[in-house]
């Protein structure tokens, strides 16, 4: 049924897909955002080449995100994966998709990580290899609700690459859920370059 009128028949109907339109062309070429004036490209590593995000995080697409992440709905993965197709131009030149990881103890808790299901799917849709090569060793709660200072303060030393020689001299684009200020996306990719990965870049469904 659709994620958030509730018809049934489809993952998202026609008037509520209709309801976000997607982020094609930000305002910054770098971290992504929709208004140019509000640039958070100082906020970024310089290990992040760039950034994109597919929708808003708001609506169908939240609603949607939602129910695959907390209600167990695994089966939504790939219609939300297939959304990157959007924004297809973000995989070219690049040898591996890495997904975001979540802690083994979540892992546990949940069963899955909706974001290893949204990578595996984009992996197999464009051949590009799935990379798995980072794990959370740190886990110190949900990012919801905690202010932006405290994010990041959140992912401080949470990741690390678990197999260098999956990275090394490798061009990588991280996939997550949602990005909202950055920094889970910032962390995993300082990590990923200090393995040696030759580039990053991120993407994700959507942006908060």
């Amino acid at each position: 049924m659709c994620a958030s009128c509730g018809r049934r028949g489809e993952w998202v109907c026609a008037e509520c897909l209709a309801t976000v339109s997607p982020i094609l062309n930000p305002g910054c070429s770098r971290c992504g955002v929709v208004d140019a004036h509000n640039c958070e490209c100082a906020s970024l590593p310089t290990e992040i080449d760039r950034l994109r995000s597919v929708f808003p995080f708001r609506d169908w697409v939240r609603d949607a995100i939602h129910r695959l992440k907390y209600d167990g709905e695994r089966a939504r993965a790939p219609m939300l994966a297939n959304q990157i197709a959007r924004i297809a131009d973000q995989l070219d030149d690049v040898d591996g998709i890495v997904p975001v990881p979540i802690h083994k103890r979540k892992l546990r808790d949940r069963g899955f990580n909706q974001t290893e299901l949204l990578a595996t799917h984009v992996s197999r849709s464009f051949g590009i290899p799935l990379v798995p090569a980072l794990e959370r060793i740190v886990d110190r709660g949900s990012q919801v609700g905690r202010s932006g200072e405290d994010r990041w303060l959140a992912v401080e030393g949470a990741f690390a690459c678990a197999n260098s020689g999956m990275v090394r001299n490798r061009r990588l684009i991280i996939l997550d859920d949602v990005i909202t200020t950055g920094a889970t996306i910032s962390s995993c990719a300082v990590e990923l370059a200090a393995a040696g990965a030759a580039s990053v870049r991120a993407i994700s469904i959507a942006r908060g």
